[in-house]
């Protein structure tokens, strides 16, 4: 990057979801415009957005149209078609963050191999293996290195999100692990093989996420760790900070800088992992974007995730990611209390923010808005997350 990108020129956004949504929002207070390009002229950032361009996000057209508005590009989340982004990239436009961290990203196997490289410990996986129900021996390469792994997840080398695309593979014959992958072929709705990775099942004490950036003045900002937990796959709470030993947590910072160096990369990259029984920190995926976790910064953080990421790909000096105060965050994911019940219940609780995206069509597992919670201890913070949990669901779940 060799310019800055002041207030009052326009970004680009490709993906019109919440994470669009916030990241519009904060690039509008800073003074900038924003266009979005999404197929959903009613998705949420389409709503909040100075300009839309209506239109497939791998569709050269619709991309050349948004170039044309924007005086930089970036993204709110993976599953773009990296290509057309490479041409835009390659003619010296400013797209951020890179394409090829969005190469990397998108397919699992190349995810890992890349994670080992920048000194992340993965739990040991397999990769280079074929879902074919149409070869007895690609699915037999499947059922040994199910059996050698022991309990296992398989996972599509490409696509899914919030669980999908993958498969438990626990205490089954190998018969029963071959008619699973066939059964689980034919979910996908898949017509031919389907590369896929096997990751052995770790028994870990919690799942956590950093979130980092880089700057143009070579410095780097790093949130404080985010403590998750998740339900049918989808991330159901956040506790920030995450409790983590000081050793484990400074090799973590040193890998994520590096990750951002080898990648040249500019904007916020969140990085997933789980704490082991024995203490240790293994890398599970990185997404090149804001993240679900990382909502609590708007309230709870100096500077939000979402300024963060825009003051990157501008080239505008960092902020400072420090906590106010311990944070937490609840995600209201469909089905919840009516909406008129809960909001006027949550409003009424000290330093509660409810978030709302405004999409219409409320889905089993869909992410509605989400609810922040600060106070000033980490005792306090549970407690006030399950009356939270407890207005919003009518119940508190437990691991």
């Amino acid at each position: 990057m060799n310019r800055h990108i002041l207030p009052g020129s326009t970004i680009g956004i490709i993906g019109g979801g919440q994470l669009g949504q916030m990241m519009a929002h904060a690039a509008q207070q800073m003074g900038y415009y924003v266009s979005v390009l999404d197929p959903d002229p009613d998705a949420p950032a389409c709503r909040v957005t100075d300009r839309r361009i209506i239109g497939r996000y791998d569709d050269a057209r619709h991309i050349a149209l948004l170039r044309q508005s924007c005086d930089v590009i970036t993204y709110e989340f993976e599953n773009v078609d990296p290509e057309p982004l490479h041409t835009l990239s390659d003619e010296g436009y400013a797209l951020h963050p890179h394409p090829r961290a969005l190469f990397i990203a998108r397919n699992r196997s190349r995810e890992k191999r890349f994670a080992e490289s920048c000194g992340f410990h993965c739990v040991p996986f397999v990769d280079g293996l074929m879902l074919d129900p149409t070869s007895p021996q690609q699915m037999q390469k499947i059922v040994e290195a199910a059996v050698s792994l022991g309990d296992t997840i398989m996972k599509t080398e490409e696509g899914g999100y919030d669980g999908k695309g993958q498969l438990p593979l626990r205490d089954l014959s190998e018969e029963q692990i071959t008619q699973r992958l066939a059964e689980f072929h034919t979910s996908l709705g898949a017509t031919s093989a389907v590369p896929v990775v096997l990751e052995k099942r770790m028994q870990f004490r919690f799942e956590f996420s950093m979130i980092a950036s880089r700057f143009t003045d070579g410095s780097f900002r790093i949130f404080p760790a985010f403590e998750n937990s998740h339900r049918n796959g989808i991330l159901h709470r956040t506790i920030c900070p995450a409790v983590l030993p000081d050793e484990e947590l400074q090799h973590c910072h040193g890998s994520m800088r590096r990750l951002l160096s080898e990648l040249d990369y500019f904007g916020v990259l969140t990085v997933e992992f789980f704490f082991s029984e024995d203490g240790h920190i293994m890398f599970n995926e990185m997404a090149p974007r804001p993240h679900n976790s990382g909502h609590l910064t708007i309230e709870g953080c100096g500077i939000s995730q979402f300024e963060q990421h825009i003051r990157s790909i501008c080239g505008l000096p960092p902020g400072e990611p420090a906590l106010h105060r311990p944070a937490g965050m609840l995600n209201l994911v469909a089905p919840y209390r009516p909406i008129a019940e809960i909001a006027d219940a949550l409003l009424k609780e000290r330093d509660c923010h409810l978030h709302l995206y405004g999409k219409r069509q409320e889905k089993a597992g869909r992410k509605m808005g989400h609810v922040t919670v600060l106070a000033d201890s980490r005792e306090e913070l549970i407690a006030r997350l399950d009356r939270v949990e407890e207005i919003v669901f009518g119940r508190i779940e437990r691991l």
